[in-house]
């Protein structure tokens, strides 16, 4: 299967998506560090971008953007009804500026005594932003770990109005 890379790039940091012919997601990664908040970002395509592709620009534009709702391929999701599965489309249904404790993700999904094995899934999401893992928190609203670093965790719930302080969110500007 032919894969299309398109990446998005604002001052030091970049993201990268991969999409198949029908604009299905296969993959996504973080690069770089991040950004000051408010760098314009840019797209690098040949062609027109396809719809993930204006969505990422969009969202680190600082615009409105439903990342998590856009098509992910199955062969990235696991199969309907595995533990991995609910934990996956509970998770998209947290929305920007919105966050969930690793312990509340595991209730939503069935198993409330599973936090552990969701920052286990959480570890090896391959489509973070679109599977957005970075609005998983701590039960005490403490930051605990991001596949893209700490300093993207922070940038990404920042650009989402979600304020930190050392390691932990204090505010969300939308309260």
């Amino acid at each position: 299967m032919e894969l299309r890379t398109e990446v998005i790039r604002f001052g030091t940091g970049s993201a990268a998506v991969w999409t198949d012919k029908s604009g299905e997601i296969h993959r996504a990664l973080l690069g770089g560090e991040p950004p000051s908040l408010r760098t314009p970002a840019t797209i690098e395509t040949g062609s027109p971008a396809s719809s993930a592709a204006r969505a990422l620009l969009d969202y680190f534009n600082g615009a409105p953007a439903d990342l998590c709702s856009l098509p992910i391929s199955g062969e990235v999701l696991d199969p309907i009804g595995t533990f991995r599965r609910r934990i996956e489309d509970e998770l998209r249904k947290v929305g920007s500026g919105e966050m969930v404790s690793y312990g509340e993700l595991a209730a939503r999904a069935g198993n409330p005594r599973a936090a552990r094995a969701v920052g286990a899934i959480m570890r090896t999401n391959p489509v973070p932003l679109f599977i957005p893992c970075h609005r998983v928190i701590g039960s005490t609203g403490e930051l605990v770990g991001f596949t893209g670093g700490m300093e993207w965790k922070i940038y990404l719930l920042s650009l989402e109005g979600i304020i930190v302080r050392g390691m932990k969110v204090i505010w969300k500007i939308n309260e």
